[in-house]
């Protein structure tokens, strides 16, 4: 009995306990509804706090979403911010699917990529194709075909306007191509190709010729420069070579003139004697007897 007792006890305490909890958040399945199943309060906001509460964007790529939606950085998401984000999220989904029939189209065929039975069960899908500029113009024949029928047009009015506009955009080429300004594929004709490629050479050209004449002129500039060093080295080099011969020039001067002040002063006593017997004597220069003085001395 006692033990019955214990266990009812322990089933009513849990009971309770399941009672008071909270029952756990899930996750919803747009983005508009997980951000504003977050807001706590129903205020329409849901700030950082709350979004800390909600078990899903209390992780790291929670809080990476997080930022990512608040556009303003205020640290709060609003309504507006919420529903901003959920466009982006289909936009970027709707560009993923064109890719993916991009692809399809490529491997099966345009025909089968643009079937009307197809399309017609994918309504979303024609109006995000209705705002692509490149759909319009790679597969706008096979539109055109499907526009022809009333119930698609009038199912989809936002696809018939394009294929209007088409329409006319491919009139506007036709003139082009009778003017001959673009071919069929509405590229640009080999004319204007080849002047077009002919532009580009003369400034690739002109380009070329620029840094010719810059680098010529920096030659130029750097030859001038190196001979104007050498020349002036070469001056310098000549000047100090004109100074050492000039002093030993003077030099050689200096000792040959001393040199004969010596001997002069060293040799005039036997000079003057010299020429003194000349006159007197009968000597001649070199100091020997004339042959007149040896006559008188024969005759005295």
């Amino acid at each position: 009995m006692r033990i019955r007792m214990g266990v009812t006890v322990v089933l009513v305490a849990c009971s309770a306990a399941s009672a008071e909890a909270p029952p756990p958040q899930r996750a919803a399945r747009n983005v508009k509804h997980q951000f504003l199943s977050a807001d706590a309060n129903r205020d329409g906001v849901v700030t950082a706090v709350e979004a800390r509460g909600a078990s899903w964007l209390d992780t790291e790529r929670g809080r990476k979403r997080f930022q990512r939606v608040d556009l303003d950085g205020d640290g709060q998401i609003s309504t507006e911010e919420a529903r901003r984000h959920r466009r982006r999220v289909f936009q970027r989904r709707a560009r993923q699917e064109l890719s993916e029939l991009r692809h399809l189209g490529d491997e099966h065929g345009v025909e089968r990529l643009t079937d009307a039975a197809w399309l017609a069960q994918h309504p979303q899908i024609i109006e995000r194709l209705a705002t692509n500029e490149q759909f319009m113009q790679q597969h706008g024949q096979v539109i055109e075909r499907l526009g022809r029928h009333e119930r698609f047009v009038k199912n989809h009015p936002k696809l018939a306007q394009r294929i209007a506009e088409h329409r006319i955009r491919r009139h506007r080429r036709r003139t082009a191509q009778d003017d001959g300004a673009v071919g069929r594929s509405g590229r640009p004709v080999r004319a204007r190709f080849e002047a077009h490629r002919e532009r580009v050479q003369e400034r690739v050209q002109e380009r070329r010729d620029t840094v010719k004449e810059r680098r010529h002129d920096r030659f130029e500039q750097r030859r001038d420069a190196a001979r104007e060093r050498r020349h002036d080295r070469f001056g310098q080099r000549r000047d100090r070579i004109g100074d050492r011969v000039q002093q030993r020039q003077d030099g050689a001067r200096d000792r040959i003139g001393s040199r004969r002040e010596k001997i002069s002063q060293g040799r005039g006593g036997r000079l003057e004697q010299r020429r003194r017997e000349t006159v007197n004597g009968g000597l001649n220069r070199r100091g020997r007897k004339t042959a007149e003085s040896s006559a008188r001395r024969r005759d005295g």
